[in-house]
């Protein structure tokens, strides 16, 4: 039941997604603190896998849909909780650069093999279809992630390799 419920909800949050065209209700408010909040949200699931976190969050404000954005940074963490093995670390990290505000979630799970990269922001799309029950998802999360970025004109790169992990970087314009 709590599966079928996520899966409508994800469903329906990203349906409302695609058909947007632009963000209606946007505000200014701390970026670094709202990523932060996420991850405290998350800390009993990280407890239960004893995944530490590393967060690397300098003082950013941004001008932006918050709670659209929780979703996206709810979606990274979950995901890259979900594919760690026990006892390792997820690093959180922020910074401005040339290029923009750059956000990344990085762990050092089972990753991506390069050929399934291109798809894992395709709506159902799972890498490991084996690994589906026990990992509970429903294969929307990283579309949820790259439509709420792109809503707010940020681009999402992968870099990932088999038992090497996988980084997700999302990168707001300057």
């Amino acid at each position: 039941a709590g599966r079928l419920s996520q899966l409508s909800q994800n469903t329906l949050l990203l349906s409302k997604l695609e058909n947007m065209e632009l963000i209606q209700k946007k505000e200014k408010y701390r970026l670094d603190s709202q990523i932060r909040n996420c991850a405290i949200l998350q800390l009993p699931a990280f407890e239960t896998k004893y995944i530490s976190l590393e967060v690397n969050l300098p003082e950013i404000w941004y001008f932006g849909n918050e709670e659209l954005l929780d979703e996206v940074w709810t979606n990274l963490l979950d995901n890259a909780r979900k594919y760690s093995s026990e006892h390792t670390t997820i690093f959180i990290n922020g910074r401005k650069t040339e290029e923009g505000i750059c956000w990344s979630v990085a762990d050092t799970g089972i990753g991506i093999p390069l050929a399934e990269q291109e798809r894992i922001f395709e709506r159902f799309y799972r890498v490991d279809k084996s690994h589906s029950r026990a990992t509970g998802g429903t294969g929307l999360g990283l579309s949820i992630v790259k439509h709420g970025a792109e809503l707010h004109g940020a681009s999402v790169r992968v870099d990932s390799a088999p038992d090497q992990g996988t980084t997700i970087t999302i990168v707001f314009p300057a």
